[in-house]
């Protein structure tokens, strides 16, 4: 994986925002405690899906390396992208944070 020429801004990584940041926020159901004890609740599981042409799919895996470092930084407990077997131009994003309010701090500004 040679990863020459391979540039954050050709798959939209690097300086704009996350692509998480541009998510709607989720609703969520209030339970006994409340919304914001609903918000406190996790860890949350994230995922980001990427469609990327199966011939730059190696590129674009040398590329992620500043985001991982990113959501790990803003707050991630966990990070990887899988390649889904069956269609190998859906790449998925994923990373777990401690809860939804630390999902939108992270995001948010």
């Amino acid at each position: 994986m040679d990863g020459g020429g391979a540039r954050g801004g050709d798959f939209g990584i690097g300086s704009r925002r996350l692509p998480s940041s541009r998510r709607a926020v989720p609703r969520l159901a209030r339970g006994a405690g409340g919304a914001v004890a609903e918000y406190e609740r996790g860890p949350v599981l994230v995922t980001v899906e990427y469609r990327v042409p199966a011939v730059r799919a190696a590129d674009f895996r040398a590329t992620v390396g500043p985001l991982r470092a990113a959501r790990l930084r803003e707050g991630a407990i966990r990070w990887d992208l899988f390649q889904d077997v069956e269609d190998a131009e859906r790449l998925v994003e994923v990373f777990l944070v401690e809860s939804w309010l630390d999902h939108f701090v992270s995001t948010s500004g």
